[in-house]
This record gives structure tokens, C-alpha cells and sequence, in this order.
């Protein structure tokens, strides 16, 4: 069965039933990340069925979540890495990469996958408190962090969290 489904996969790369198909056959046999990159093409051949790319987007994060819970970073930023180069632009898959970087003290990249995840989904909360917390870990970007947050202060006048996040960035750079 695996051997004629790597053949399907060959022969039918292109073809949204012949994908749709393996996603079932890979999610039924244990093959989660295979699932998951398989929906993610199939995703990108039907961009007129967003569900398509929903689905992508909730396999790689329903493998990735129970390893973010047991502090499992490693194995973590290796499905969610494998989410982003396939699904370009997702918040929610972004938004764990960034998580699971700062859990393996990656500060770095933790800080380009929120500053990633802020620049698709600007409204969302997270990736701002999640980037104040470590301001001191990341000297070369603050000058990028501290310009998101006067941002987001600027688009959320009523809310007092930008405006404590910028200050505490401009703190962090005196």
C-alpha cells in the first residue's frame, strides 16, 4: 500500500483528487506529517476551497500542540517549520513556530516568526505580549519591535497594552 501510494503521489503530484485521496490514506496509516504536507498541496492546487488550506493549517498544529504541552520544542519546531514553508502566510503556524523557538531560547527566531505572525494577523494579541516578554534577548531588533508596537498602540488608541509595550521597548533600548 505505501509503495503505490509514493507511485500515486508521483504520477498524480498535480491532481487535486489523487492528493485528497493520500491525505485520507496517509492520516489513516500514522503518516501525520505526510498528511499534513500532502493537504498543504492539495491546498495550494484548490486556493478556491479555503477549507482546504484550513485543514492543512490544523493537521500541522494538532501534531505540533501536544509537543509544545510536554516542552517538546525541538520535535515541535520541526512540524511547524515543515507548516510554514508549506503554507505561507498562516498566523496560527507562525504564531506556535514563534513559541516553540522561545522555548528552545532561540530568541531570535522566535522574534521573526511573531514579527511574521504580526504582519498576517495584526488584530491578534499574542505575538505582542509574547515579544514583550524577551525584549532583552533580542538588542538588534528592537528598533522593529519598538515600531510594531507604536503601531499597534496608534490602531488600538482604547487599549492600554500597546502603549505599555512600546514604552517598555523604548525602556529596554535606553
Amino acid at each position: 500500500a505505501d509503495a503505490a501510494a509514493a507511485k500515486a503521489e508521483k504520477l498524480g503530484a498535480a491532481d487535486p483528487a489523487v492528493l485528497s485521496s493520500l491525505v485520507i490514506y496517509y492520516n489513516e496509516t500514522g503518516h501525520e506529517l505526510k498528511a499534513a504536507e500532502t493537504q498543504a498541496r492539495y491546498a495550494g492546487l484548490v486556493p478556491q476551497v479555503p477549507a482546504a488550506r484550513q485543514r492543512a493549517e490544523q493537521l500541522y498544529f494538532d501534531m505540533a500542540q501536544p509537543l509544545l504541552q510536554k516542552g517538546d520544542f525541538g520535535a515541535a519546531v520541526t512540524i511547524l517549520q515543515s507548516g510554514a514553508d508549506h503554507l505561507k502566510d498562516s498566523a496560527q503556524i507562525q504564531l506556535a513556530l514563534g513559541v516553540a523557538c522561545y522555548g528552545l531560547r532561540r530568541f531570535d527566531d522566535a522574534a521573526g516568526a511573531f514579527l511574521r505572525t504580526i504582519a498576517i494577523a495584526p488584530g491578534t494579541e499574542q505575538p505582542y505580549a509574547f515579544l514583550g516578554k524577551f525584549l532583552d534577548q533580542i538588542p538588534g531588533r528592537l528598533p522593529e519591535v519598538t515600531k510594531v508596537f507604536e503601531t499597534y498602540a496608534a490602531a488600538n488608541p482604547t487599549k492600554a497594552t500597546g502603549y505599555f509595550l512600546q514604552a517598555k521597548a523604548m525602556n529596554t533600548q535606553a
